[in-house]
């Protein structure tokens, strides 16, 4: 999978020329007229850009452009930070995302899918003559959009906390969240929040919710509870 990287802010050049192939990021640099490798291995996490998570917390430089930024059914912006401490603020493909955080998730098995697929590609890539994408045709009522009903159930129960501000939901080193597609755009989602209660003790709290997508844009929660 071919996948451009326009990169808005933090530790490699900003604008586009950036790229993720193969199980790497291929990022431009200052300075620099090549662009650095990076393999999925090298990624400590990836995470959909947000005020908790790029705002103020990541790119205080770049608190303003997070704020304005929305991630929609054909591109994410995302936070990607490397396992040496370097970082970046990028617009992707929402399919690109999707994979490459799956790869992070899972990146031995990806490994082995890599060294299948590198051999027949690699002179693409050193021509320079792929085209890459940031959009995906198809309708909204075909794809897989689990990544933004888990999105907008967790802004849901965020809503519903005592302290919002506390709140921490699983990393791309924790426990996953588990979600289920289901026909016409319904999506079930199982997940968990730590947050301060109103005595200021931080507490784990599972939820439960089911998320229906109406528009392309447009989504509506059928029910939300927490769980015991």
């Amino acid at each position: 999978m071919f996948g451009a990287i326009k990169i808005l802010a933090g530790d490699f050049k900003a604008g586009m020329g950036s790229t993720y192939a193969l199980g790497k990021l291929y990022l431009r640099k200052n300075g620099s007229l090549f662009r650095e490798k990076v393999p999925v291995v090298n990624i400590a996490s990836l995470e959909i850009a947000d005020s908790t998570s790029a705002g103020g917390t990541l790119f205080s430089d770049a608190g303003l452009a997070v704020g304005s930024l929305t991630s929609n059914n054909k591109e994410v912006a995302a936070v990607c930070v490397l396992r040496d401490g370097r970082k970046f603020l990028g617009m992707m493909g929402t399919a690109d995302y999707n994979n490459l955080k799956q790869k992070v998730m899972s990146p031995t098995s990806f490994t082995k899918q890599q060294k299948k697929t590198w051999g027949c590609l690699v002179i693409v890539l050193s021509l320079g003559i792929a085209v890459f994408t940031c959009q995906d045709d198809t309708p909204w009522q075909e794809r897989d959009s689990s990544i933004f009903a888990e999105g907008h159930i967790k802004r849901h129960a965020r809503s519903l906390l005592v302290s919002p501000s506390t709140a921490k939901f699983p990393g791309a080193f924790d426990e996953r969240p588990h979600v289920t597609r289901y026909e016409n755009q319904v999506y079930e989602v199982y997940s968990y929040v730590d947050a301060q209660n109103s005595f200021g003790a931080v507490i784990r709290k599972k939820y439960y919710g089911k998320v229906r997508q109406t528009a392309e844009y447009e989504w509506e929660i059928l029910n939300f509870y927490w769980l015991p």
